[in-house]
């Protein structure tokens, strides 16, 4: 809730957050508090109000680092530009941490580098010194041409002035079109440090200029620094914060934030609200105050519009739950803006931080979870009523030979039949082109005179994996190389992609082939690698053509990248389907699609879709680490963004995905949730996934292993089941007749007591525990709803069957799962509830303050008779309490809490009155109070309706 300083006693809703029942798989609604209102003073804590822990603005310093840039220290290969190095030092307690200094390069990829020091004097106003730096060999290719190898060494003299008050300009990233885990130039900011120095490397001499900042380091006293941004003692009280940010738009992430560490945990349990009291200067609805708190195990969990800047002074009240941490144990607190959309400069002075509203400790948490199965009911979205058994796929590295099996392992078809995966993801590189075209009589030949059964190892492994109609053959060349047709003209590399699928396509399946698996094509692995080819400037290979795309802000393509893969795309369509019109092409395996707030959607996959759209059979996507919910959340803005613009679904799979960075149980947790995710939200739109890798046909980590047996049961029809907890994904399904699958699985950080219902008449047969064993970061899932975990250590998993006579009743714990198997003689489900889903077209759309959204609903034909129940399905950014409504033919309903964070934006229901419906339906959507509001973004709208 937001409010002026300045005014009256207000009312705040006491409530626990949950989920309205969705349409399919609900939520079973529980009671809500009433509203109670605040007294007069309410009791409370405060925080700070910034009068002892703002750091000296005399340049003393005592923990900080100082970040030097030194400018065409190398000389480049081919006569190019100089290349830049970076240099980081760091002081504790007033003394250097010869351990912390590090060193980057602008012309490498990330390294091992070292620095040493010769000499090294800081006195508030000068820092002077001597060093030596090493700039290693490329890790991820030592080899690759123009990096340093052997080594580059240079041994540097400097002298650096500190600047009184002057902020450091924004700094452009000097490697934009490089990945983030590919590259390691520091971000930094603070008070500006300029100078000279003079460098040997080898036999070479060099001099130049300096351009670098000092800034504090965050300690359990004072607030130190973390991106371009600088802080001051504001006169009037409270902390004057100035984030330095692009001025034009970015791949995130771009953040500058003033952070707090405290000495010994906090418990913020007893409160039920933080309040930011934040002052502007004028009102800004781009830009909001982003306030992070950090959890005892070391994770940052953020609200990026925490607070808004309404030109005024005003207090943000910030329901401490919404942080997703364990409230009992705050070891930190940061506060500042996180914005890669191009705002500049941000300015604002915090006032006060303060916990208010004693909680009823009595009543903060509760961990009993009903779980209710509608045995009875089956249900379909959209056409769709089974559980899709291409979700439980792999990516299959040397499909055709795999290992022999080593003592009490299966063999790798067993291996297979017992994991049941339904899909198969083989990666070939090849040289497209190589071959001579086929002609037309040797395609009637390959045609007519195939075999009818075929008896290799792959195709053995294929039946047994059940994915006969599940195999995703992707070809591609060197995922890291500077594509060919970069060099050559495009056509000729089109041609030859032309030419290669004319010849797959002469062996793949025809109707009456039935063993032969070659029938889906994914065209090209990871295409969007190009764009580090793209926009290179002075990196750029010497005497190759410069690419460049002023669409193009990151990492990932835009509109030439997007161009370039939509042509040979159709090059392969033509060279496949003319000669077999079975076969079926797909692509471009990009990012999660709401990367960079849909950034990456409306500059790549949106213009290839205006091209192929009538061509491309299903999109392919890739995804390691993030909020499963928010993927789930990024296909249906995909269909709805077709459906508004080409009256066209687009199914989804998904070839590559997994937490790399995660543990054993870490790794189960995620794709668990991942798979369930796709299931309970979209089994119409995400027909299959593919978890990178199984390994010369086995897993490697006992924890994919794990979760794979534990969901092998999960087949067959879907059943209406609930959890009434947002954080318990619950999944049934009725494999056979007689049968009951359900699967459980605990998203959160704390244990959760289920209880099973809706089962008389069942017999359990088998209830099997995954339990996650770790501590707390090795548990949690890389959720984009906060920053990273911290990297995992040994999180285990262990399969533990429990006891039948408990099966109704268990205790599960935090990122564990659990199935049940549940017998009935000749139970089959007696009634199935059909969904449709309806979108509107109005899709990734800004509502901002003081305009309204009109939206049509797209029925794409007449409205359907008999509807029963109905729902509005919304994926959102930036909606806070109260901020938003929607007009449904003349009836009002206000707007969830969305998400304020980019990427994790995540599907939410409201259920509402069916008559409300007509034949030309249409929804307004706008602010309830636009002077003191910024706006939201509606990604997708849609209806879902039963009957």
């Amino acid at each position: 809730m937001r409010h002026s300083s300045k005014s009256a006693p207000f009312v705040i809703s006491q409530f626990a957050r949950r989920w309205l029942a969705c349409l399919l798989f609900g939520v079973v609604a529980g009671s809500a508090a009433p509203a109670v209102a605040e007294p007069l003073s309410p009791a409370s804590q405060q925080v700070t109000d910034f009068s002892n822990d703002i750091p000296p603005a005399d340049g003393s310093y005592p923990d900080a680092s100082f970040t030097l840039r030194f400018g065409s220290i190398r000389p480049l290969p081919g006569g190019a530009a100089a290349g830049d190095v970076f240099v980081q030092f760091r002081r504790h307690g007033g003394n250097w941490d010869a351990r912390a200094h590090s060193a980057a390069a602008d012309y490498n990829q990330r390294s091992e580098n070292t620095v040493q020091v010769d000499r090294l004097t800081w006195d508030r106003d000068e820092l002077s010194g001597k060093i030596r730096v090493v700039i290693n060999p490329d890790s991820p290719r030592p080899r690759a041409v123009g990096f340093p190898s052997p080594a580059d060494r240079f041994e540097i003299d400097f002298s650096v002035r500190r600047t009184p008050g002057d902020c450091l300009p924004w700094q452009p990233q000097p490697q934009a079109f490089m990945p983030p885990w590919r590259r390691d130039e520091p971000t930094y900011g603070g008070e500006t440090l300029t100078g000279k120095y003079t460098a040997v490397r080898g036999t070479e001499k060099s001099a130049g200029s300096i351009l670098g900042a000092v800034q504090p380091l965050a300690t359990d006293l004072a607030f130190g620094i973390e991106g371009n941004a600088i802080v001051r003692s504001n006169p009037g009280g409270g902390m004057a914060v100035l984030a330095r940010l692009s001025p034009k738009r970015v791949a995130a992430p771009e953040r500058a934030m003033a952070v707090r560490r405290f000495s010994q945990s906090q418990d913020w349990s007893k409160w039920q609200t933080c309040r930011i009291r934040v002052s502007s200067a004028s009102k800004r609805d781009e830009a909001a105050v982003a306030v992070a708190l950090r959890d005892g195990d070391g994770q940052w969990r953020q609200i990026t519009s925490a607070a808004l800047l309404l030109g005024d002074e005003s207090d943000f009240d910030i329901p401490i739950r919404d942080f997703g941490i364990d409230p009992s144990r705050v070891t930190g607190m940061a506060i500042g803006v996180d914005n890669p959309h191009g705002v500049g400069d941000v300015q604002f002075v915090v006032k006060k931080i303060e916990l208010l509203q004693p909680a009823d400790l009595s009543a903060t948490i509760n961990n009993s979870v009903s779980i209710q199965i509608e045995a009875a009911t089956a249900i379909q979205f959209n056409g769709v009523g089974n559980v899709p058994k291409g979700l439980f796929g792999f990516h299959d590295v040397n499909e055709s030979k795999p290992r022999s099996p080593t003592t009490n392992e299966a063999s790798p078809e067993a291996y297979l039949r017992a994991l049941r995966p339904g899909l198969l993801r083989p990666l070939q590189h090849v040289g497209f082109g190589k071959d001579n075209p086929l002609t037309d009589e040797e395609v009637r030949n390959r045609l007519a005179n195939r075999p009818t059964t075929r008896n290799s190892v792959w195709t053995s492994r294929v039946k047994a994996a059940d994915a006969m109609d599940g195999v995703i053959w992707t070809y591609t060349s060197d995922l890291w190389a500077r594509p060919a047709w970069m060099d050559e003209p495009l056509q000729k590399t089109a041609d030859g992609v032309r030419t290669f699928y004319r010849r797959l396509a002469a062996d793949a399946y025809v109707p009456g082939d039935e063993e032969n698996e070659s029938r889906l094509f994914e065209v090209w692995n990871e295409p969007f690698m190009w764009a580090r080819h793209i926009n290179m400037g002075k990196l750029n290979p010497a005497g190759k053509k410069d690419w460049t795309d002023p669409t193009q802000y990151g990492y990932v393509p835009a509109k030439l990248g997007a161009d370039v893969w939509s042509t040979l795309f159709l090059s392969a369509v033509d060279g496949a389907k003319t000669v077999n019109p079975n076969v079926r092409l797909g692509g471009p395996s990009c990012p999660e699609l709401g990367m960079d707030d849909y950034g990456m959607f409306e500059t790549y996959i949106a213009p290839i879709l205006d091209v192929c759209h009538e061509k491309i059979d299903f999109l392919t996507e890739h995804h390691y680490g993030g909020n499963p919910r928010s993927f789930a959340a990024g296909f249906e803005v995909l269909n709805n963004w077709c459906d508004a613009k080409f009256k066209q679904r687009m199914p989804v799979y998904v070839t590559e995905a997994n937490d790399l960075g995660a543990s054993s149980a870490g790794k189960a947790s995620y794709n668990i949730e991942d798979i369930l995710t796709c299931i309970k939200i979209c089994p119409d739109k995400a027909r299959g996934r593919a978890l990178h890798a199984l390994w010369d046909g086995y897993l490697r980590d006992e924890g994919e292993f794990d979760a794979y047996t534990l969901l092998s049961r999960l087949r067959g029809r879907l059943i209406r089941s609930a959890s009434s907890d947002e954080d318990v994904t619950v999944i049934a399904s009725q494999p056979s007749d007689g049968q009951l699958v359900i699967v459980a699985h605990n998203r959160s950080y704390t244990t959760k007591d289920l209880t099973l219902a809706g089962l008389d008449g069942f017999a359990p047969s088998e209830c099997l525990l995954l339990l996650a064993t770790s501590t707390g970061p090795e548990l949690a899932l890389k959720d984009t709803e906060g920053s990273p975990a911290v990297s995992p250590g040994a999180g285990k998993t262990r399969l533990i069957p429990l006891a039948l006579d408990q099966a109704k009743f268990i205790n599960l714990p935090a990122r564990s799962a659990v199935r049940w198997t549940f017998e009935k003689p000749g139970y089959r489900p007696e009634a199935t509830v059909k969904a449709e889903q309806f979108f509107f077209d109005a899709p990734l759309t800004s509502v901002k303050p003081g305009h309204t959204l009109r939206s049509n609903l797209l029925w794409h034909g007449k409205m359907p008779s008999g509807i029963r129940t109905a729902t509005l399905r919304l994926i959102t950014r930036d909606i806070d309490r109260g901020e938003a409504v929607v007009n449904i033919n003349g009836h009002e309903l206000e707007l969830p809490r969305s998400s304020s964070n980019d990427g994790s934006a995540v599907v939410q229901e409201v259920s509402f009155d069916t008559a409300w419906l007509t034949s030309d339906s249409r929804a307004e959507f706008r602010c309830s109070k636009p002077a003191r509001q910024n706006g939201f973004k509606i990604y997708s709208a849609s209806i879902c309706v039963s009957r």
